[in-house]
């Protein structure tokens, strides 16, 4: 019989890995409800991402590396795969405290 899944982890490591996954979840949460505040409803995701992601395009490249490398994603990035990809880099980052 396996241990119960409260176990696997060190008691110690428990608050902060539960503390982790909780603010990144409690984050998107906000960042998505600051954006339906602010933006009105019958606004155009991907109108809207392809607005910001031609903002970016202007930028200084050698100024913003990250934004010119990830502006593409942008455009066409599907939210649902993003947050599971956030859940899954903290699992992974949990798995290592094991």
């Amino acid at each position: 019989m396996s241990p119960p899944r409260h176990t696997i982890l060190p008691e110690s490591a428990r608050f902060d890995c539960a503390s982790a996954l909780l603010n990144y979840v409690l984050g998107l949460a906000g960042q998505y409800a600051a954006g339906a505040r602010l933006l009105p409803r019958e606004t155009d995701r991907s109108a809207f991402l392809a607005t910001v992601a031609t903002r970016w395009e202007e930028l200084d490249s050698a100024k913003y590396p990250f934004l010119d490398q990830v502006t593409a994603q942008l455009r066409d990035h599907d939210s649902r795969e993003q947050f599971l990809a956030g859940i899954n880099l903290i699992l992974a980052g949990i798995d290592t405290v094991r």
